[in-house]
């Protein structure tokens, strides 16, 4: 799975495409790792919880086209 993303190969995707896959997926990984630190704190897990529906929805897709690698991406999410 090296170099693929969201199990696609990162070769066949866009500098746009990519470029915010990977914004998406690092804000992701903050949220997770502030999620580590702070798994027993409800409110830590309710912060987590709100900017990683944030992130779900500033990558909706509702504007990509069926079968494209942001359609794909977003539904495999």
């Amino acid at each position: 799975m090296e170099g693929e993303c969201f199990g696609r190969p990162e070769a066949s995707l866009s500098a746009s495409e990519r470029q915010g896959r990977e914004g998406r997926l690092r804000d992701l990984a903050e949220v997770l790792a502030a999620l580590a630190r702070g798994l027993g704190d409800r409110e830590t897990r309710r912060r987590a919880a709100d900017r990683a529906l944030e992130i779900a929805n500033a990558a909706s897709g509702a504007d990509a086209p069926a079968g494209s690698t942001l359609a794909v991406a977003i539904t495999g999410v």
